[in-house]
């Protein structure tokens, strides 16, 4: 990797990045749920990851081309497209290392223990591995499972009725 970013929604800001270093393309780790319908916004479904979609990939892509005229940049893709959480987390469990190393708060870095992407990362590391190595990677002392000031997020992570608004994965990969 050239570089590194923390979020991947901002495409039009590498322009200047591909143009400098002549960079052919720029592949992201997006999963599938940046494509697909998960929240009810006044009653409409909509994908409010829609800004990490393949739609928008290929949008960003073909913006670059048309404004710059320069037909050597192939595009925005990721690695990961088409795989769910439950896929990626098997993946990456197989190298505990990965996992000690990752964090998806957005709150507090590396854990805040009390929001949704926090509770969705310790789900998943205690379904691929064990809840005691969640709990060592979270650095907490308590289950994220136990806590009460976590029964909304687990509501909006199972709940079929309703959707964590964070970067999550869907209720039937929770």
């Amino acid at each position: 990797a050239d570089f590194a970013v923390g979020h991947t929604a901002n495409y039009l800001g590498f322009f200047p990045l591909i143009i400098y270093h002549g960079y052919a393309g720029i592949w992201f780790n997006i999963e599938a749920s940046s494509d697909r319908t998960m929240v009810l916004w006044n009653g409409e479904k909509i994908n409010h990851q829609w800004c990490k979609s393949e739609e928008f990939q290929k949008i960003a892509s073909d913006l670059f081309a048309h404004l710059t005229k320069m037909n050597w940049f192939k595009g925005f893709s990721s690695t990961l497209r088409g795989l769910n959480d439950t896929v990626i987390y098997a993946i990456a469990s197989t190298q505990k290392r990965l996992l000690r190393e990752t964090h998806s708060c957005n709150i507090n870095k590396p854990w805040c223990r009390k929001c949704p992407k926090c509770c969705f990362s310790y789900l998943m590391m205690s379904a691929t591995i064990s809840e005691s190595f969640a709990l060592s990677v979270i650095g907490g002392s308590q289950s994220l499972f136990e806590m009460a000031e976590n029964s909304d997020n687990w509501r909006d992570l199972l709940d079929p009725e309703h959707v964590a608004w964070e970067c999550v994965a869907s209720h039937e990969e929770c």
